[in-house]
C-alpha cells in the first residue's frame, strides 16, 4: 500500500508553522523534507507520417510519389527567440519504392542542432518543423530550399499555448504526451527560386500510433517513480471556512486554491486533536504538476 505524505500547517501563539513529512505523522516533532523531483514517462515523441504528391513539380517529383517522415522531439527543449529549433533529436525521409519523379533523400543529411524552424501556434494549435540539408538534390532545377511538417490539432486534443521563452516545447503544446496521431498533417518539399519557393501539393497523414522513447517501460514501474500523494492539513478556522482562509503557501507545485474540506486530526491543540481543513494532492505526470485530488 502506498503511505500518503502529509503536510500540515498548526496554529498557534508562534504562529502559522509548516510540517512536511514523507509517511504518516505520529507525533508533534516538525520534519521538513524536500520534495523530489518527480520521474516521467518520457520527454520524447515520435512523430511519423507519410505524404502523398498531388501535384507535380517537373520531373522531380510526379502526382502519386511517396514520401515517408519521421522525427524525434524532445519535449523538455526550451523556447530561445520564440522557437524551439534545438528541439529535433532525429530526422529521416525516405521515397516510396514505387515513386516515378527523380527525386530522392537517400543520404541527404538533414541539418537538425539547430533545425531551420520549430514554431507553435496558440491561436491554430500548431506545430511546424522546418529542416533543411545543403547536400538535398534539387526540386525541377532550383535548388532545394526546406521541408515542412505541420501537425495542427483540436483544441480539445492538444490545447497550445502561448510561446514564452524559457518554456519547454511540452509546457506550450499543454502536454508532454500530446496525440500526434489525432492531428491534421501538412506537408511541403520546396524549391528556392528567390521569392515563392515552389511546392507540389501534397496529402500527408500519420503513419502510426505515437511513440515515447521510454514506452518500454511498464505502467507499474512508471506509478512506482511517481511521488506518492501528499496529504495537507491546517487548523480549521473558527468560521469553518476552509476554502477562504487556506494558507496561500500550500499551493506549490502547480497546485491551486481550494478542494479543501473538513476532517479531524491528532496533531493539532498540542497533540489533543481537533478539526482540521484537508486535502490531497496528486502529481500529474501529463501536466508535470501537483493537483488538488
Amino acid at each position: 500500500m502506498r503511505i500518503p505524505s502529509f503536510v500540515g500547517h498548526r496554529r498557534g501563539r508562534a504562529g502559522l508553522a509548516t510540517i512536511a513529512a514523507f509517511g504518516l505523522v505520529t507525533s508533534t516533532a516538525l520534519l521538513t523534507v524536500p520534495l523530489a523531483s518527480p520521474a516521467h514517462a518520457a520527454t520524447n515523441v515520435v512523430v511519423s507520417g507519410t505524404a502523398e504528391a498531388t501535384s507535380t513539380q517537373g520531373t522531380s517529383i510526379v502526382t502519386g510519389d511517396t514520401l515517408t517522415f519521421t522525427f524525434t522531439l524532445d519535449l523538455d527543449s526550451q523556447a530561445a527567440a520564440g522557437t524551439f529549433d534545438n528541439s529535433v533529436t532525429a530526422f529521416s525521409l525516405t521515397a516510396g519504392a514505387g515513386n516515378v519523379g527523380t527525386w530522392s533523400p537517400a543520404g541527404v543529411n538533414w541539418q537538425i542542432s539547430p533545425a531551420k524552424n520549430v514554431v507553435t501556434n496558440e491561436i491554430s494549435d500548431q506545430l511546424t518543423v522546418q529542416v533543411t540539408a545543403s547536400n538535398a538534390p534539387a526540386l525541377d532545377g532550383l535548388p532545394f530550399y526546406d521541408l515542412g511538417v505541420t501537425l495542427q490539432w483540436d483544441s480539445s486534443v492538444v490545447d497550445v499555448q502561448p510561446t514564452v521563452d524559457g518554456n519547454s516545447l511540452g509546457t506550450t503544446l499543454g502536454t508532454f504526451t500530446p496525440d500526434v496521431a489525432a492531428a491534421s498533417y501538412f506537408f511541403e518539399l520546396r524549391g528556392d527560386d528567390g521569392s515563392s519557393y515552389p511546392s507540389a501539393s501534397y496529402v500527408a497523414t500519420a503513419t502510426s500510433t505515437p511513440t515515447n522513447d521510454s514506452t518500454s517501460t511498464s505502467n507499474s514501474t512508471l506509478t512506482a517513480q511517481l511521488p506518492p500523494p501528499v496529504v495537507q492539513q491546517f487548523g480549521r478556522p473558527e468560521n469553518g471556512e476552509c476554502n477562504q482562509q487556506a494558507p496561500s503557501d500550500l499551493n506549490w507545485g502547480g497546485a491551486r486554491d481550494g478542494g479543501w474540506g473538513e476532517s479531524w486530526a491528532q496533531w493539532v491543540n498540542d497533540g489533543l486533536g481537533g478539526p482540521v481543513c484537508t486535502r490531497t494532492l496528486v502529481y500529474s505526470n501529463t501536466l508535470r504538476k501537483w493537483a488538488v485530488n
